[in-house]
């Protein structure tokens, strides 16, 4: 992710991120129609696959790596993809995740409990359909129990969906705000809202949100976007592994006792004592390496 600089072609390279994106959409829906058409029913599960692949590839990847190579000086540092992926990063990164999920699981119930005003009644059912019509999809995914089924599903889902979102997101987005705003902070929580908005799932708002702002932090200490990716491919391939611990199915009437609200607690007080640790330990590196560069400058 590369510094604030006033001078970045910031309305040019947004513009062109929405239209690269937009054209993925719109190629990936050509093919998926075209492989479509050469399988039957029974088989429709691998079209499914090869539209989900597609749209990572073509509407996440490719235009991220586009915008880099159109408007950034250092293409490789603009994505963070220019530093080699550190182990105790990693492993931070995959601590924080796993001690902030039962967090995020409270969330997601306490998300989905959301009552919309009567005057908003159509809005509410509009969005409810949009949720069973992902649910739906997903559940089609995690149906095929088989060895290559799920190996197929956590290809897709898991891996190819996080590298292109991550890239995408936290990749190319991050490093355009990081060209025009300062606030790391502001940075990382803008380009997580946009993130879980654009999944157009209101039930999972908040706690997509938390998540995507996770990725961006441990981004932001780590300066690796490999960590995120694989962050993000952990989250996605847990659901594909473990369909039904998903705590989505989990009512928010089951989660309010005492335990859960605990077990809730203890998550994000350790998940924000971690993210303390790890931003003090991330500012120290940065002065260190600052200090030794000017020592250097001043020989």
């Amino acid at each position: 992710m590369e510094e604030y600089n006033k001078k970045f072609p910031f309305i040019r390279a947004t513009i062109s991120l929405l239209l690269f994106l937009v054209g993925g959409l719109l190629l990936t829906a050509f093919v998926a129609g075209v492989i479509s058409a050469f399988f039957p029913e029974t088989k429709e599960l691998i079209p499914l696959r090869i539209t989900i692949a597609l749209q990572n590839i073509l509407t996440f990847a490719m235009p991220a790596v586009l915008v880099a190579l159109l408007f950034a000086d250092n293409k490789w540092e603009f994505l963070s993809l220019n530093k080699n992926l550190n182990l105790r990063d990693l492993l931070l990164g995959i601590a924080l995740y796993l001690i902030a999920t039962p967090a995020i699981n409270f969330i997601i119930a306490l998300n989905q409990a959301v009552v919309l005003p009567e005057w908003m009644a159509e809005f509410e059912a509009m969005l409810k359909a949009s949720e069973e019509a992902a649910k739906a999809m997903t559940d089609k995914l995690l149906a095929d129990r088989s060895f290559f089924g799920i190996a197929g599903t956590i290809l897709v889902i898991g891996i190819l969906t996080g590298f292109g979102e991550e890239i995408f997101f936290r990749g190319a987005l991050m490093g355009i705000f990081s060209k025009i705003i300062k606030n790391k902070h502001l940075i990382i929580w803008l380009t997580a809202f946009i993130f879980s908005a654009f999944h157009l799932q209101f039930y999972g708002l908040v706690p997509r949100m938390i998540l995507g702002a996770i990725f961006g932090y441990t981004l932001y200490w780590s300066r690796c976007l490999w960590i995120p990716i694989i962050l993000h491919a952990i989250n996605n391939s847990a659901v594909v592994l473990f369909p039904e611990n998903q705590m989505e199915n989990k009512g928010l009437e089951d989660m309010l006792n005492f335990a859960d609200i605990a077990f809730a607690a203890v998550s994000t007080g350790l998940a924000i004592a971690l993210m303390v640790y790890w931003n003090r330990k991330s500012n120290k590196e940065q002065k260190e390496f600052y200090n030794r560069n000017a020592l250097c400058f001043k020989k």
